[in-house]
């Protein structure tokens, strides 16, 4: 199986498996999304959110969460919010299996999205 094939199916069998309405995207730093999906009642807001969390997490290589970390601890860690292109919302992060890139997934919590994107990526392994 090709790689951009690879990371659709498993973007497609992720999404299939959370039984919520999410959009997952997947990228690598500064290329556009290798595999791009959407549930039926996604809301349209999730698409862009989805690629922005795998863009960030690629760019900055790390997951958004720990930028949702830092500035929940306030002071001097609000700097975040100043970083061009970051997403300080749980959803987006690395993923270092076969293909070196970033996940994104947004339309729930983003506790769930979290959670959705680690089964994305474990899959990759």
């Amino acid at each position: 199986m090709a790689q951009k094939d690879l990371v659709k199916f498993v973007v497609v069998m992720s999404l299939a498996a959370s039984g919520v309405c999410q959009t997952q995207t997947a990228t690598a730093p500064g290329t556009p999304p290798a595999s791009f999906e959407r549930t039926d009642n996604s809301q349209t807001a999730s698409s862009k959110v989805a690629i922005e969390k795998a863009r960030a997490a690629a760019i900055y290589k790390r997951p958004m969460k720990a930028f949702q970390d830092a500035i929940a601890k306030g002071g001097v860690n609000l700097r975040v919010l100043a970083l061009d292109g970051a997403v300080p919302v749980e959803g987006g992060l690395i993923s270092e299996g076969r293909i070196i890139g970033a996940i994104g997934v947004s339309g729930d919590l983003s506790d769930n999205d979290a959670q959705s994107a680690s089964a994305a990526a474990q899959e990759l392994k």
